[in-house]
């Protein structure tokens, strides 16, 4: 509800020396007004604050006013005893004129003024206005929020299936691994998107897995999955040790004939690929339910398994090193949709599905303790569980929701699958979840309304949240966490984003602005701690940045123009053995820069 006057009014006939510190706090602190006007309001991106003293209603204009300070002041949220304070401060402190009861008392007769102006007494107020009013305030949230999990431990069963496996002849190892090298791997998908500055289009034939040098960031080899396993691509994962790469695959048809010879091409009816790549149709049931998963084998690049997961994979990574923690953006009948995978064994271990957990699971990361999953409300899209915030979030930007339900973020213990603890965060639609080191906070880029929150895990406040560009996506930290990179895809705004923002990541201002490819998404800090690599939708291509000086080092072109989904990093050591140090999810194998510990390349 909108304040009243005297709400409005609320602390200002506190004494002098209790708004000075208020105002303290406000400029060191909560403000963080020291960042641009100096420690002693000496002036540093900001003007000098020390040559006079300042009237609260001038503190309120230069808040309403100047841009550079929006995100600072919409952190704030000051009231209007805020405004009193800071320039009593300001006044006091750094321009030195004492401050006297009879110059308070001509702050407050302003302040008495500029309320009784500002409210809305006098005007209309019908019932719709008064209800969205009530639930305007992001911080009455988190106070009022209602548990939308089930009680209890959550977990379900699923039965993988092997359909089919094959085995490939010595002669068709196309790669072998060098000792104490660093290599990368990448899926890429057929969708079709505009290209680059000349607006090129382009469609890849099929899925395709590649792998390339991390130091020189040369291709070194890749090569397409069979046309009949044609599916949607959104993720690159490996399983721990390197050995095999995962990638989404199509529906798994009547015939298992397949052979390995590799002149043939012969995978006659294995999977049922739609007839023409270009058919809408065909399109439509590549994202349906139900899809399979196929293992390939990371020294030939050919599969070696085709397996019934229960659904079609959206996102995947290594979860302790162990096992891998898969997300399905649509089920079969039975099927969950988030698990645990052990590669070792080719089974699902377990997981939950939608309904217990109270809305829409979009998709999941981990700091290898727990499970952070993006929750969405239901009901948005009544044709789909998966696309139900999206189309929400897609609904509002063209105007035709006004507001949304809250979405939220399940964290969930592993071993029983219990939600543990729900964060509301102030957005719609988050696409990702970045974990500090330390697991204090989580970064979270929420595409629907252009913005990124970060969150205390232990107490689910917000520290601060702050616009970035359209449609943001992926995001990482850098190796000592201060720059927080988020990729502006464009998700759900209609629009081709092409921008990388950097943040602070202590006070989410904005640091830098840098061009990257269209429908970039995946953003993520390399295991060397020196650069972030970005993967590019519609132009089918990394980015590579320097991320200490924030240039562009190179690109890589995919083979055959496939959309990039997804890194994984792979090292090998002094034996020429293989292990992930890196993927979506996080740093693997002893591998972690922000902890001091990344490979020297």
């Amino acid at each position: 509800m909108a304040a009243t006057s005297e709400d409005e009014m609320a602390g200002v006939d506190d004494p002098i020396e209790q708004l000075i510190e208020r105002g303290r706090e406000i400029y060191f602190e909560d403000g963080m007004c020291v960042s641009c006007h100096g420690f002693e309001g000496e002036g540093a991106i900001g003007p000098s604050l020390s040559n006079m003293p300042r009237n609260p209603l001038d503190v309120s204009i230069a808040f309403k006013s100047v841009p550079r300070m929006a995100p600072f002041v919409n952190e704030l949220n000051p009231e209007k005893r805020d405004y009193l304070a800071i320039s009593t401060f300001l006044t006091q402190e750094f321009a030195q004129h004492d401050i006297n009861e009879e110059m308070l008392a001509g702050y407050k007769e302003d302040l008495h003024k500029f309320s009784s102006k500002s409210t809305m007494s006098g005007f209309k107020l019908t019932e719709r206005d008064k209800a969205i009013m009530e639930i305007e305030p992001y911080d009455l949230v988190p106070e009022t929020w209602e548990r939308r999990a089930h009680e209890g431990p959550l977990k379900k069963e699923f039965e993988s299936r092997v359909l089919a496996t094959w085995e490939w002849p010595e002669s068709d190892i196309i790669f072998t691994p060098e000792a104490g090298r660093t290599y990368f791997y990448e899926n890429t998908g057929i969708d079709k998107h505009p290209g680059s500055a000349d607006f090129v289009d382009f469609a890849a034939e099929n899925s395709r897995v590649t792998i390339g040098d991390a130091v020189t960031h040369e291709i070194l080899a890749s090569r397409e999955l069979p046309l009949e396993m044609k599916g949607t691509v959104h993720s690159t994962f490996a399983s721990p040790d390197g050995k095999y790469i995962y990638i989404s695959g199509g529906k798994f048809g009547q015939s298992t004939s397949y052979t390995t010879d590799p002149d043939a091409g012969n995978f006659e009816n294995l999977a049922e690929g739609p007839a023409a790549a270009s058919s809408m149709m065909a399109v439509l049931e590549l994202m349906s339910a139900p899809a399979t998963m196929i293992k390939v084998e990371a020294a030939t690049l050919r599969p070696v398994a085709q397996i019934d997961i229960g659904g079609r994979i959206h996102h995947g990574q290594i979860f302790q090193d162990r096992y891998l923690l898969i997300d399905t953006f649509s089920t079969s009948a039975g099927g969950l949709d988030v698990f645990m995978y052990d590669p070792e064994t080719d089974t699902v271990l377990g997981g939950v599905q939608a309904l217990e957990l109270g809305g829409s699971p979009y998709t999941a990361f981990t700091d290898n303790e727990f499970i952070y999953l993006l929750m969405e409300p239901a009901g948005y899209d009544p044709m789909s569980l998966t696309h139900t915030g999206y189309m929400g979030a897609s609904l509002t930007k063209v105007g035709k929701l006004t507001t949304m339900r809250d979405f939220w973020v399940a964290k969930i213990d592993p071993e029983t699958w219990e939600v543990v603890q729900e964060y509301p965060y102030p957005g719609h639609r988050g696409d990702w979840v970045v974990v500090d080191a330390e697991k204090e906070h989580m970064y979270i880029p929420a595409g629907g309304t252009g913005n990124v929150s970060k969150i205390n895990l232990e107490t689910g406040k917000k520290v601060w949240a702050n616009p970035v560009g359209t449609g943001p996506y992926g995001a990482t930290l850098n190796a000592d966490q201060t720059d927080l990179w988020v990729a502006n895809k464009g998700e759900t705004t209609g629009l081709f984003g092409r921008t990388l923002t950097v943040l602070d990541a202590a006070s989410g201002w904005p640091k830098h602005t840098l061009v990257t490819g269209y429908m970039t998404d995946h953003v993520l800090l390399a295991p060397n701690g020196k650069e972030i690599w970005a993967t590019s939708n519609g132009e089918g291509r990394i980015y590579v940045y320097d991320a200490a000086t924030y240039e562009l080092k190179t690109t890589m072109d995919m083979p055959g123009h496939g959309d990039a989904h997804g890194l994984v990093w792979v090292h090998a050591d002094e034996n020429g053995e293989t292990q992930v140090v890196r993927d979506q999810g996080n740093f693997h194998n002893g591998i972690h820069p922000a902890k001091g510990v990344a490979l020297n390349y």
